[in-house]
């Protein structure tokens, strides 16, 4: 009689532990790559724009440095006060310089600061994102324990307000005046259109406007800037944010923001490019203390000329200055919808520039 061929009960065995170990073997493999991808991956993202976990919700572009607290002392020489440049709501800013020579400008956050964590953090993904001839270029940050430090382009004739109404500047021509205006004009109308739903920066002032060493202008500090709404929603805000005497009455009554509170803010800049004075100035008489209250009222009381600048008395041709003037009065409408938007306010100034 002959039997059915068959393994021998050891060989099954056998083979039945071979299976096993090549099933096993190839999940390995697998986990082990794996792994290895993800480390990769863990490394790149770090190496962009990441410090050690103390900003981790922070994913900016590859553009962005990260710098250690001490790669900022040195650049600032230790925060040296001979070095400070400015002093906003955030900080103090100082002028320092990168190990490879690039001039820079370095806000360091202050604890008692009203803006903290996240502004900071609004700031750095939004800039990072943000690339415009007319717009301050995000060099890097460094967060590190209780330190929040920003480092941008360097600008060599600071903001804009110091060169309208510090007397110790020498004052700028109605030519320079427009020019700024149109490179701010035209950094605004990128934001408001760079994306559907649009940027709103929220705190346009002649300070956040600041200058190179060409006198080019690029709109500054974004730390209270906000998504704007689609063509089809409202944005409203749970608390009003900005500068009193640049902020749109409309936006602080009703909480309601859009593009167009921009463009309000930016009206009063315009005049004061005209009349040379801050926006808010409570050592006049209480009907001058608000500028744009105090210029509507000149206009409509026969005396626009008291407001213009004396520095550019006899030195503007009057169409040009018409032409800014009405167009600051439309930024200024009480209803938003009746503003004129951002690329219509650009093509006017231009307009006020060739006149």
């Amino acid at each position: 009689m002959h039997l059915p061929m068959a393994l021998p009960l050891p060989n099954i065995v056998l083979y039945g532990y071979l299976v096993k170990f090549v099933v096993g073997a190839s999940l390995l493999i697998l986990l082990f790559g794996s792994l290895c991808y993800c480390l990769i991956v863990t490394r790149r993202s770090k190496g962009a724009c990441q410090d050690n976990g103390s900003a981790s919700e922070l994913s900016p572009n590859s553009s962005c440095r990260v710098f250690t607290f001490q790669e900022v002392q040195q650049a600032t020489s230790n925060f040296q006060e001979r070095f400070l440049i400015g002093n906003g709501g955030f900080g103090k800013v100082y002028k320092g310089k990168l190990e490879n020579g690039t001039v820079v400008a370095v806000k360091r956050g202050k604890a008692q600061s009203k803006q903290g964590l996240t502004e900071f953090q609004n700031e750095i993904r939004l800039l990072s994102k943000l690339r415009h001839p007319h717009i301050v270029s995000l060099i890097g940050y460094c967060h590190e324990g209780v330190e929040m430090i920003i480092v941008y382009e360097y600008m060599a004739n600071g903001p804009l307000s110091k060169w309208l109404y510090q007397p110790n500047e020498a004052p700028l021509s109605w030519k320079q005046r427009l020019e700024i205006c149109i490179g701010a004009a035209r950094g605004l109308h990128h934001l408001h259109t760079s994306t559907v739903e649009g940027i709103v920066h929220r705190d346009v002032k002649s300070a956040n406007i600041l200058l190179d060493g060409n006198f080019v202008a690029k709109v500054a500090d974004f730390g209270i800037s906000i998504k704007g709404s689609s063509p089809e929603e409202s944005h409203v805000v749970i608390s009003v944010k900005g500068t009193f005497g640049y902020i749109d009455p409309e936006y602080f009554r009703s909480s309601h923001l859009t593009e167009k509170s921009d463009v309000y803010s930016f009206g009063v800049v315009l005049i004061e490019v005209i009349s040379g004075r801050p926006a808010l100035d409570h050592s006049l008489p209480t009907e001058k203390i608000s500028l744009a209250s105090w210029a509507l009222d000149s206009e409509l009381n026969g005396e626009l000329h008291a407001m213009i600048d004396p520095n550019l008395v006899r030195k503007v041709r009057v169409s040009s200055l018409e032409k800014v003037w009405g167009l600051a009065k439309m930024c200024l409408a009480n209803n938003g919808i009746k503003r004129t938007p951002m690329g219509f306010v650009l093509c006017c100034l231009e307009d006020a520039l060739h006149l």
